[in-house]
């Protein structure tokens, strides 16, 4: 679960910094910008494993984002390159070439050819 609009003290902030990053300025227009950057870094083909839960506390809307887990390796596409992140307890953690291999070995077994590439918009 990623949490938006909640500091890392775990305080309900709010949206509204965020807010101000989506063209609309309001929730609907923060949604479609999410969905965006998910195309743009993922892929289309990862945004039906992507719920955003709006709540509110104390007046202050945030975000909890579920996030289901994918049943193959995805690639991060930065600069042209791709990227494989992981996710530890607190933190992510790019790997390496050799380190992503084995890490795709040991949880999706042997790597498909064109694993997450979206060159059709998919």
């Amino acid at each position: 679960m990623l949490f938006v609009g909640v500091d890392d003290a775990g305080e309900v902030v709010g949206l509204d910094g965020d807010l101000k990053l989506s063209q609309r300025k309001n929730e609907d227009g923060l949604r479609l910008r999410f969905d965006d950057l998910v195309k743009q870094y993922l892929g289309n083909r990862f945004l039906p494993g992507i719920t955003i839960h709006s709540l509110a506390d104390g007046g202050k809307v945030f975000w909890a984002v579920e996030v289901r887990a994918s049943n193959e390796p995805v690639f991060v596409k930065n600069n042209g390159d791709d990227e494989f992140w992981i996710r530890g307890t607190s933190s992510s953690r790019k790997l390496s070439l050799s380190q992503a291999v084995d890490y795709i070995k040991t949880h999706f077994g042997t790597p498909s050819q064109g694993a997450n590439q979206d060159s059709k918009g998919d």
